[in-house]
């Protein structure tokens, strides 16, 4: 309610309420200051807010705890922009409030506006449209405008105008009768309301542009009321278009950098800026020629019956896009094919002769880089009808840059001589890019050419020749040396180039030729052969040219001491390329003993005639039961047998023991060859026995032995156990394998699967038990002698609670966890693995070769460990009777004992210092005890008289106090003194 012009609350209750009051002040102007007193209702802490729509000012506050000014928007709907100030103050317990500002000083309102304007002209020349848009800012003080008036070129047609709050806009004196050509027309544009601080105004003009050449004045865009203006100008235009500026009047050409950003990387775009609004100029307009650089690539393919061009054109247009194209192609080409297909949408030759061109007319405009190639024929009268090759050129107009290259191409049979060569540099055919791929054409010439002279001839003249025919052989020559027979392949590898012919010839030495009837003693065997007989002498065609004498090579055998033999093979059909005969000789050999060797000359089996070159590649294969010595050699190199390099032909590589190779085909070769013993052949081998043992406290032992097999005779395997076994299982490869007794009681035959003379693999498995078996004798199921054995890995359990002292020294002994298993399980049919479960002690042992016996010394933990602890107490206490330095002798003797032992039994050693620690630790209990207890009596003895003395002491101290307390009491007379003296001495 109200009272007395107060408002009074009631509330109904304890609590925390929320008062919420809405009034209205006035705002009191004084000269230059704005106050604002008002009275608020009292509180313990009053704060208050205000907002106040002018930025930067100065507010004081009465009372005043604290304060602080900031700078807000002002929420002006109009005017986004605008700042306002905001004060935020503590009151304290205030009841009225006195707000003061000085508000900034208005503009006079008489004043008229000053304006400045920045202007960006954007001119877009396109193919028949100048496109002309200029936006205006203008920088509004004192006030603001409603109305802008600009000046426009009359030669554009303003097509729209943009800007905030715009009333209406209208075009004066747009199309003047007549008049200077420098008149403009007149844009006003009317606001709403006044704008004021910025103002953007756009306006787009534009104008047709038929003419293919066309100069356009430059003319300045004028705003009226200006203070002062300025702007960029930047200039665009469409590839099809080449535009530049002339007649330039206060305009300065600047970096497109200072363009918007979707203008500066535009291609011909150019940047010009004037600060005064009297410049001027002229956009010369004309139609862009594209610029095309061309780079051809010539394949030109000669062969025996006909010519193959290829080309490879790569086109770069620039500035505008093309529909076709045209290049020289003269005759007497057939052209074939224009690709791509997806480019080129027709071509055809037009005109005869030297200046027939090509038309290619592509499916759509084509600008930037792109690839044709085409494809020409043509006939050739002779294999050596020379060749003049001219050059189709690319057209010349709008051409800018024209290189390329030239390769010529030649089969094997053919070599080319360049007779005459226009307009063309030759270059390294490996520096040449051969892009496509003649079947049995290769590079042989190349050339480049960068600049062409049109009015003079491009191209070459080639010689074209015939290669004669050329022969070259490998002969692969194998010698196979057996008990009573030699035999000898030679397999002649002929190469033919240039030409196809039907007749090889051989040579042999007579003495091989004539080894039987009409040389049947040697088989030569080929494919599609006509007759093969033998002739005395080559045909003069075929005959080598003779060497002279200076370059003979002084190891060289003298062929005309051999009495050569020739055979002629003449063939069904000429060949080409590659063609292989194979000669078989066989002759009877007995080979010498050791110290009276048998020698084997080698005659050469050659191919024969006018050959470019001849090598051979020799094997030397045996039986197992004869050696080779040292060979002799003449015109020999020796080689590796197993290489491929020294041996290719495989056959020969797989059979070689010794090898040798020639590039001199007359050579010599005696080989002296001795039998020797024939050594032992394994039929079966057991790459290793797996024997696991598990031995019980009562004497029994289980053993599951594992051989690890393999065999090419696959026949009865006789196995022998231990006497007085219990057999429980025989397997082979995991599955129960047939037995029958042999001829002994404990052995058994074992039937393995036959093998075809094949290397089989076998896992064979044996479990068997004994009873009454001492740890000193573990024997194993036992193979025939000659079966040899590699490895043994044997695992024995013992019972716990007994010491290993020893073991055979034949064995070596396993670590746990050695992957011995893991290598011999490695590739075999059937699963290996240990397969009795352990119980007590787990020992692994190893031995190379056959598994034997086994021996390992055992004894009871409870035996050993009393027998030690009474053997080391009983020489403790016969020790007490001695001195310490003697004790000292006999250990030291001892320790040397034990060291000598150790090198034979290093089990036994190492368990007894780990058994009798606990009685040495007694008996030097007992040595500490016997030495405290003898000095005991003499420890009593000084003891007692350190006692007495120390009484005697403490009574002489006694007596002299009681004397000087009698002698301070009463004086005495000097003859009871004298008295007492002797008494005194007395005692």
């Amino acid at each position: 309610r109200v009272d007395k012009g107060q408002y009074i609350f009631v509330t109904k209750g304890k609590g925390r309420y929320v008062l919420a009051l809405d009034f209205v002040c006035q705002l009191e102007t004084q000269p230059g200051l704005a106050v604002l007193d008002f009275r608020i209702p009292s509180a313990a802490i009053t704060t208050l807010e205000l907002l106040i729509p002018e930025e930067n000012l100065k507010v004081d506050v009465q009372p005043m705890l604290a304060a602080t000014t900031s700078q807000v928007d002002a929420q002006d709907a109009t005017d986004p922009a605008r700042k306002a100030t905001k004060l935020q103050a503590f009151l304290g317990a205030a009841r009225q409030v006195r707000l003061s500002w000085k508000p900034k000083t208005q503009a006079v309102a008489e004043l008229e506006p000053v304006l400045i304007c920045e202007q960006f002209q954007h001119i877009n020349i396109d193919e028949a449209l100048i496109n002309y848009e200029t936006t205006l800012e203008y920088s509004i003080h004192r006030g603001g405008v409603d109305e802008f008036t600009i000046k426009l070129p009359r030669e554009f047609r303003v097509t729209h105008v943009a800007g905030a709050n715009i009333a209406k806009w209208e075009i004066q004196n747009a199309n003047p009768p007549a008049g200077p050509a420098d008149s403009a027309q007149t844009l006003n544009v009317k606001l709403f309301a006044p704008a004021k601080d910025k103002y953007t105004l756009t306006i787009k003009t534009e104008r047709f542009l038929q003419e293919a050449r066309a100069k356009i004045p430059l003319s300045p865009i004028t705003t009226d009321q200006v203070f002062r203006r300025s702007g960029l100008i930047g200039i665009t235009s469409s590839p099809r278009r080449s535009v530049h500026l002339e007649d330039v009047k206060n305009l300065a050409r600047v970096d497109t950098g200072q363009l918007p950003k979707n203008l500066q990387n535009r291609p011909g775009v150019t940047a010009y800026r004037f600060i005064a609004p009297d410049y001027s100029g002229t956009i010369a307009i004309e139609t862009a020629s594209p610029r095309i650089t061309v780079d051809q690539s010539w394949l030109l393919g000669v062969d025996s019956d006909r010519l193959e061009l290829r080309g490879k054109i790569h086109y770069k247009v620039e500035r505008t896009g093309i529909f076709e194209l045209n290049m020289n192609l003269p005759e007497p080409w057939n052209l074939e094919s224009v690709e791509p297909r997806d480019l080129v949408d027709d071509f055809q030759l037009k005109g005869a002769g030297q200046s027939r061109l090509l038309h290619i007319l592509l499916k759509r405009e084509k600008i930037g880089e792109f690839d044709l190639t085409l494809i020409a024929r043509a006939d050739r009268p002779q294999p050596d009808s020379p060749l003049d090759f001219i050059l189709p050129l690319a057209d010349a107009n709008d051409l800018h840059l024209y290189h390329g290259q030239l390769i010529l191409l030649l089969p094997n049979q053919l070599q080319a001589q360049l007779d005459d060569v226009q307009q063309l540099q030759p270059i390294p055919v490996k520096q040449a890019q051969t892009w496509a791929k003649f079947p049995g054409l290769a590079p042989a010439m190349a050339f480049e050419f960068r600049t062409i002279d049109r009015d003079k001839p491009a191209g070459g003249k080639f010689k074209i020749d015939v290669k004669p025919v050329q022969v070259s052989a490998t002969v692969h020559r194998l010698v196979n040396i057996q008990p009573g027979s030699v035999e000898q392949e030679a397999i002649v590898q002929y190469r033919i180039r240039y030409a196809p012919i039907d007749t090889f010839y051989l040579k042999m030495p007579a003495e091989l030729a004539y080894a039987g009837p009409q040389g049947a003693g040697v088989q030569i065997s080929g494919a599609n052969i006509k007759e093969k007989p033998r002739i005395d002498a080559l045909p003069e065609a075929q005959t080598p040219a003779p060497v002279e004498e200076d370059r003979t090579e002084p190891n060289q055998p003298d062929a005309n001491q051999i009495d050569w033999a020739y055979y002629k093979i003449v063939l069904q059909s000429k060949v080409t390329g590659s063609y292989q005969l194979t000669v078989r000789t066989r002759r009877p050999f007995q080979a010498g003993k050791v110290g009276e060797p048998a020698v084997i000359a080698l005659e050469p089996i050659l191919a024969a005639g006018r050959l470019s070159d001849q090598n051979g590649h020799i094997a030397i294969a045996k039986a197992e039961t004869l050696a080779i010595g040292q060979p002799v050699i003449e015109n020999l190199k020796p080689a590796d047998p197993r290489s491929t390099a020294d041996l290719p032909h495989e056959p020969h590589r797989k059979l070689a023991a010794l090898a040798f190779k020639y590039d001199t085909p007359e050579f010599a070769l005696s080989l002296p060859v001795v039998a020797q013993k024939e050594a032992t052949v394994f039929t079966t081998i057991v790459s290793g026995a797996i024997i696991e043992q598990v031995l019980a406290r009562d004497g029994t032992l289980n053993t599951h032995a594992t051989y690890l097999l393999a065999t090419s005779q696959g026949d009865r395997l006789p196995i022998t156990l231990p006497e007085n076994h219990k057999l429980t299982a025989v397997l082979l490869n995991g599955n129960e394998a047939p037995t029958e007794m042999g001829i002994k009681p404990d052995e058994r035959i074992v039937r393995l699967p036959p093998s075809a003379g094949q290397v089989s693999k076998f896992v064979l498995e044996i479990a068997y038990s004994l009873d009454g078996v001492s740890a000193s004798n573990l024997a194993a199921p036992t193979l025939p002698k000659e079966i040899p054995v590699q490895q043994t890995l044997w695992r024995l359990w013992i019972p716990q609670g007994r010491y290993l002292l020893g073991y055979d020294r034949v064995f070596a002994r396993l670590q746990p966890g050695h992957n011995m298993l893991e290598t011999l399980r490695t590739g075999q049919p059937s699963t290996v693995a240990f397969k009795l479960s352990g119980q007590g002690q787990e020992l692994h042992f190893l031995r190379q070769g056959a598994p034997g016996e086994l021996s390992v010394m055992l004894v009871g933990k409870e035996i050993f460990s009393v027998a030690i602890w009474i053997l080391i107490l009983g020489a403790g206490i016969a020790m007490l009777k001695i001195s310490g330095f003697h004790r000292v002798i006999i250990i030291l003797a001892a320790g040397l004992i034990a060291g000598i032992i150790h090198l034979y039994l290093p089990l036994l050693v190492a368990k007894v210092l780990e058994v009798g620690i606990f009685a040495a630790i007694l008996v030097l209990l007992l040595w500490m005890a016997y030495w405290v207890f003898g000095k005991i009596p003499q420890f009593k003895l000084s003891l007692a008289a350190m006692r007495q003395g120390a009484e005697l002491r403490v009574g002489k101290a006694k007596k002299a106090m009681s004397q000087k307390s009698k002698t301070a009491q009463e004086p005495q007379a000097p003859d009871q003194k004298q008295q007492e003296k002797p008494k005194k001495d007395r005692e």
